[in-house]
């Protein structure tokens, strides 16, 4: 893992957390044989597998039956560049010499998830303080009692929602933010300059447009299962945004 790590600071520089973090993933090595084929029994998608030592190849079979080399590859190198290629591509790998592949398994999804699901919770809190102010703007500004009976559902159910959010980042060390996006703030701050017919009209569209993206973005964190409080809170958020959108759907 040196070789690799070395590689990755001549990239990028990294931190001595990150080397730390690299440093701590729990690695199985196998040792192949020269001539040997050995990418189709590798996990691409939940695994990282390295050359530790030795020389290796990538190639495809030509028509004739003859192998193409596609490049080699080094210790220190990853078997598949810049992560798991899409099946349909030729992805045959042979050592050249006796080598040793190191696998970092489930550890590379985990702390890939674990990414992810600081990113998702950063995003809904602030998307989340972003339709609270909505809500207090509807309130204040809507034409109709059904503008501002929106803003006052959407005002809760997020204050609601963010509790929740706050709670588990708090328990996962993420910094949560304190204010809402730069785009929710423009957003408000466009909307804020409108009045009577042509404020609903905005409102309700800008409703539409939040609460698709929203569920989106929260159907998609149902896929974080190295992350179950996560999933939870999207499982239990997301009949709420479908409501939300739903109700500023006939709005408009």
């Amino acid at each position: 893992m040196e070789l690799f790590v070395r590689k990755l600071h001549h990239g990028a520089p990294l931190t001595r957390e990150d080397t730390a973090i690299l440093a701590a993933l729990p690695i199985s090595v196998r040792t192949v044989e020269a001539r040997v084929d050995f990418g189709t029994d590798l996990d691409a998608v939940r695994s990282l597998p390295i050359i530790l030592e030795g020389w290796a190849c990538r190639y495809r079979l030509l028509e004739n039956g003859k192998r193409q080399i596609i490049n080699l590859i080094l210790p220190g190198d990853l078997c598949e560049p810049f992560g798991a290629l899409p099946h349909f591509l030729d992805r045959s790998l042979a050592s050249l010499t006796m080598a040793a592949t190191g696998l970092c398994l489930v550890a590379v999804q985990a702390h890939a998830q674990t990414a992810a699901a600081d990113r998702f919770l950063t995003k809904a809190i602030e998307g989340n303080l972003g339709e609270v102010a909505m809500g207090d703007l509807a309130i204040v500004r809507g034409a109709t009692e059904k503008v501002k009976a929106y803003g006052e559902m959407l005002k809760a159910d997020h204050a609601a929602a963010n509790e929740k959010a706050l709670q588990i980042a708090a328990s996962a060390n993420v910094t949560a933010p304190s204010e809402p996006s730069k785009e929710a703030k423009a957003a408000h701050a466009r909307l804020s300059k409108l009045e009577g017919a042509a404020f609903d009209k905005a409102f309700a569209k800008a409703m539409v447009d939040d609460h698709k993206k929203d569920i989106a973005s929260f159907t998609k964190a149902l896929r974080l299962k190295d992350a179950p409080e996560v999933v939870g809170f999207a499982n239990e958020t997301l009949p709420h945004l479908r409501d939300h959108l739903r109700k500023a759907q006939a709005l408009r």
